[in-house]
Formats: structure tokens, C-alpha cells, sequence
């Protein structure tokens, strides 16, 4: 027996011989081959995967293959328990919690904490080296970022972060050196009059919480820490979103009132240049770009950026022509090109109407766009049906799955219900899943470009239903992930009554090949990740999901406590066989 390192885990080395036929030389080189191949196939384990039955030939008649069981099953952030961490474990509650992966897979996790009268931001990153969860400095102590004064009237300037408690935004990235930026609303006390709030931000510069430029001062000017103000009126300003690139460039999009009644909100965005500060989009000049069309009323958007790291946004918004007069609606879509916000065609400035078939009649909401190859996916309800439609470059227009000048209708074929939170995700081959909550159920659709329709999983199935039975008041959070192997796996919260309080449920579960199954890839699903009893109304509880570079994913949950869990490929034997003029030798280890 060997036992060999190979920067993944001690595994256990047993070799095999499966033919002894030929000379000592023979003998040995086949050994070679196989212990190669062992190496090189726990390379492959360790950033990913390899494939089942892999043939490599290493020249002069060596070659070698191997296999790979795996299993799957969700851990703690140690990759090894099962179960889940309780990240927070504060007394208080807990709200509006952030998540991002570092390059080495390690979990940071940012929240809104209320305890009594006190409402702060705090943080914490996964250490893989102490096994524990550490704040920015690696200690057990300084978790906190940003201390929000206290809701009292003779306390000014007044800021608290979220105000009534549950109206923070927390937003979280991390930059190239794992260094985490957070973006969140600054409220001021509900004692207070007007009742505004203000977009914050703050990174650590790896020495302290500071402002994008490096300096301190954030809501009195005499904190050790520093965040920025990116809004400069005294409006309401609230949902903002931090978008990254591989520039390291923070890049912030929000919404502002369009008074201080707080009735209608407009769309801006303001990016930090060194040297210079929070510009617009041209880079130069001071300030924040107005996205919104000059008339509209918006409600909510969506932004995410390109491969040229550029937001591509898309949102909803209304517009009167005059008081009492008919509103109208659109979902709306434009990018910045470099030089100016344009249409999808990356040329003509503006934005397009992606809603433009289906009249301007009615609310346009829960929208959700992905970006595949730099071409958008956008999906959306209005009224109680939900829709889809895409760019096509080579017709240069936005057209239904199958390319016609349209919009899709997905949910039509499902049972009538009410569609809300639809969520898509586009795989390498440029199919489209679409997962969506309504009344009672769960449901799964794609694109089947050979039935020419939306169908399941399987391609034959009018549609997949994935829950039948939840308590439903308000729309239930989902989300789809497809892999490098285009399968689809969705995520849903389940909530329902349970005695004086909600029983809330994480499911998860994956498409095999031939049927939804739970992480071990066999197993009939759903399953549940996590599920707690907690007091309050149901479907308030949210989640976070990304993915690691290696495939695994990663999810933070809000249930009285911030809950994490790892979806994480345990593999748990590799075979490799090398041979050389027909003689056959096996290594095989488990890790």
C-alpha cells in the first residue's frame, strides 16, 4: 500500500495487477502509466471532475484510463459535516443576508442584525485553515462593519440601516484579492422627518473598513471606518446592487423616489475610478446616470454584468401623460456599450421595449434576466401568465426561443394559476430553463428546440411540477443552476402553518438524465437542505445561492439565524488502469 498527497487529500493508494503476463520491464512501465494517470486523475478530481472512462495515451505504447465514483450530499462549510452553519448566532434577529464565493471556495456571508434598539451590519468569511468562521482580521470578534445609530429622534444625524427593521437591501462582492465590497440603505429613524435614506458603501482595503478611495468617516465623520454616500439628495433610496468585474472596478445601480413622498422610483448608476471617484458611466464625469425614461415610474429592475465587464439592465416602469389619465407599462432593456447606454443591438442609443407585443396595458413584474454568451434571457409575468423572450443577433431583433418576432408564452399548457418569481438560467448549449412559483406548486420548463416547445426535463413532458403543496400567500423564492453538463437543478423555499408559528423548508433537486432526484444524484426529490420552525407570517424567509468554480453550490438562508450549506462532490473512489505491451496494472484510492 502507498499513500500518496496530491494537494486534495491523503488518499489511499492500492495497486493491482490485473495481467502478469509479459517481462519486468513491461511490468513496470504499466505501473508507470497507471500511477501517471492516478496522479493526473486526482488533478482532474480536485478542479472539477473528469470523465467517466477517460483514455489518455502518454506515447510508446503507454496509455491509461480511469473512473470516478462520486457522491453528493450537503455539508457545512468544512465540506465534511453534514448539516448546516449558523453563521450568525446572535441573539436578535436576523435579516437581508448577502453571500459571495473567494477564488479558493471559502463562503463570506453579510447581514442585517436587529437587537433591541441596536440595527447593525455584520460579515464573516469561511477560514479553511482554522475550520471555523472568522471576521475580515481572522478573528472570532470584530464581525461588525457598520454600527447604524439607533432609532431615536434627539440622536441626529440618524441614520439606522434599515430603518423599520426589515427594509435594509444588503448587497456583497468580492473583489480579485478576495477582498469583500458591501453596498447597503442607510435609513434614517423612523422618529425622524422626512423619512429618507441614503445608498452606502464600504470595502475593506485590507487593513480596515474604508471608502472606495481609502478613507474613514461614514455616517458622522468620526467613525474609524469609512463608507461612501453614493446618493446626493434627500429622497428615498433603497435596493442597491454591487456588480464586479475582473477590472475590480465597484459598480453600484439603485433606486431613488422620485420625491420625498417616495411615490415612483427612478434607476441610477454610478461606478467608483480611482483617482477621480463615483463617476457615470463615461467615466469622467462626477455623479450618477438617470436610466430611467424621463416620464416613467419605475418598480424594480434587474442588472448583471458582460464578459466586457458592462451592465446589461433591464427594468419595469409606467408612465402617465397626465394626472388621472391611463397608466401604461413596459419592461424595458438597455446596456452601456463604453461609450453610451444603447438597445441590445450594442449600437442604437436607448432602450428597447421588450414588452412591446404584449401591449402596455398591465403591470410588468417579476422579471429576471440571464446573460448567455453575452446574449440576453429575459423572463417576466404579466397578469397571471409568464413570458420569454431573447436577443437574436442575426435577425437583430428579440424573438421567441425558437427565433420568431414574439414572445413566448411559457406558462401556457400549465394548469391555470398565478406565476410569480419566474427565474431562468441559459446552459453552454444555449437552452433556456425556466423555474416559476404560483399557487400550490413548483414548476420546471426548457426549451426542446427538436419538439419546437417548451417541455420538461425529459423533452416530453408538457412540464415539470417539482412541489404540489405549499402554503401560498405571496410569492414563494426559486432559483435554477445549469451545469457544464446542461443539466438543470432548482431550488425552492416551501412555508406553511404550523401550529402559532411557519415551518420553512430549503429543497433542492437536480436532473439525473432521466429524473429529478436529491444530491446523490439517485435518490427521488426533492429533498430538504434545511427546515425551522420560526414565528411571523410566512414567505418572508429569502436566500442567496452562487456557485464555486469547481461546480459546488453555495446557500445562505434567513430562518431566525444565517443558515449555510455547501453542495459539495464527495468523490469516494478512483480507479485507474495503466498498460503497457499488454500488461495491465490498477491503482485505486478513496479519498
Amino acid at each position: 500500500m502507498i499513500v500518496l498527497s496530491i494537494g486534495l487529500s491523503i488518499a489511499q493508494i492500492v495497486l493491482t495487477e490485473i495481467k502478469a503476463s509479459g517481462d519486468a520491464t513491461s511490468s513496470h512501465q504499466a505501473y508507470l502509466a497507471a500511477e501517471t494517470g492516478m496522479e493526473e486523475a486526482a488533478l482532474h478530481l480536485k478542479s472539477g471532475g473528469g470523465s467517466p472512462g477517460t483514455v489518455v495515451d502518454l506515447g510508446g505504447g503507454r496509455k491509461y484510463y480511469y473512473t470516478i465514483e462520486h457522491k453528493k450530499k450537503w455539508t457545512k462549510a468544512d465540506s465534511i459535516s453534514s448539516g448546516f452553519d449558523n453563521v450568525s448566532n446572535m441573539t436578535g434577529g436576523e435579516y437581508s443576508q448577502a453571500l459571495a464565493v473567494d477564488s479558493k471556495g471559502n463562503p463570506h456571508v453579510a447581514w442585517y442584525q436587529v437587537n433591541g434598539a441596536e440595527k447593525n451590519i455584520y460579515y464573516k468569511k469561511w477560514d479553511s485553515v482554522s475550520g471555523s468562521w472568522v471576521s475580515i482580521k481572522g478573528d472570532t470578534v470584530s464581525y461588525l462593519v457598520a454600527i447604524c445609530l439607533t432609532n431615536d429622534a434627539s440622536n441626529l444625524p440618524n441614520f439606522a440601516c434599515g430603518g423599520d427593521e426589515m427594509a435594509v437591501s444588503i448587497s456583497l462582492v468580492l473583489d480579485s484579492s478576495d477582498f469583500p465590497h458591501i453596498a447597503w440603505m442607510g435609513r434614517r429613524g423612523k422618529f425622524v422627518t422626512p423619512h429618507y435614506s441614503s445608498i452606502k458603501y464600504t470595502k475593506w482595503d485590507g487593513g480596515k473598513w474604508a471608502k472606495a478611495g481609502g478613507g474613514t468617516g461614514c455616517y458622522t465623520g468620526a467613525e474609524t471606518y469609512g463608507c461612501d454616500t453614493l446618493d446626493i439628495d434627500s429622497r428615498y433610496s433603497i435596493s442597491p446592487k454591487i456588480l464586479m468585474g475582473s477590472d475590480n472596478v465597484p459598480q453600484v445601480i439603485w433606486r431613488d423616489a422620485k420625491s420625498a413622498s417616495a411615490v415612483g422610483y427612478e434607476y441610477f448608476y454610478s461606478k467608483y475610478i480611482s483617482g477621480i471617484g463615483w463617476v457615470k458611466s463615461n467615466g469622467v464625469i462626477l455623479g450618477s446616470d438617470i436610466l430611467s425614461i424621463s416620464t416613467g415610474i419605475g418598480s424594480d429592475y434587474f442588472a448583471v454584468l458582460d464578459t466586457n465587464n458592462r451592465p446589461n439592465f433591464v427594468f419595469e416602469e409606467a408612465s402617465q401623460a397626465c394626472d388621472g389619465c391611463v397608466t401604461t407599462y413596459g419592461l424595458f432593456f438597455t446596456k452601456f456599450n463604453g461609450t453610451n447606454w444603447v438597445k441590445a443591438d450594442n449600437v442604437t442609443v436607448g432602450k428597447d421595449n421588450v414588452s412591446a407585443p404584449l401591449g402596455n396595458a398591465s403591470y410588468f413584474r417579476n422579471f429576471y434576466l440571464f446573460l448567455q454568451g453575452d446574449i440576453p434571457h429575459i423572463v417576466w409575468t404579466k397578469d397571471s401568465s409568464l413570458y420569454y423572450r431573447k436577443w437574436n443577433s442575426s435577425t437583430n431583433n428579440w424573438t421567441k426561443a425558437n427565433g420568431d418576432i414574439a414572445c413566448d408564452e411559457i406558462s401556457g399548457g400549465v394548469t391555470p394559476y398565478i406565476v410569480t418569481r419566474p427565474v431562468i438560467a441559459v446552459g453552454g448549449d444555449g437552452i433556456p430553463h425556466v423555474v416559476f412559483a404560483g399557487e400550490e406548486r413548483i414548476t420546471y420548463r426548457k426549451w426542446a428546440p427538436l419538439a419546437n416547445a417548451w417541455r420538461g426535463a425529459n423533452e416530453i413532458s408538457t412540464y415539470d411540477t417539482l412541489s404540489s403543496s405549499y402554503y401560498e400567500t405571496s410569492p414563494c423564492q426559486v432559483d435554477v443552476r445549469v451545469d457544464s453538463s446542461n443539466r438543470p437543478s432548482v431550488f425552492f423555499v416551501h412555508e406553511e402553518l404550523f401550529g402559532a408559528g411557519v415551518l420553512a423548508r430549503m429543497y433542492f433537486s437536480t436532473w439525473n438524465g432521466n429524473k429529478w432526484v436529491k444530491a446523490d444524484g439517485t435518490t427521488d426529490g426533492p429533498e430538504v437542505v434545511f427546515s425551522g420552525l420560526r414565528s411571523g407570517s410566512p414567505l418572508e424567509n429569502t436566500f442567496n445561492l452562487t456557485t464555486d468554480k469547481t461546480g459546488d453550490y453555495h446557500l445562505a438562508f434567513t430562518s431566525s439565524a444565517v443558515i449555510y450549506s455547501r453542495l459539495v462532490n464527495e468523490g469516494t473512489k478512483i480507479i485507474v488502469k495503466g498498460e503497457f505491451n499488454q500488461v495491465q496494472r490498477s491503482v485505486e484510492f478513496t479519498l
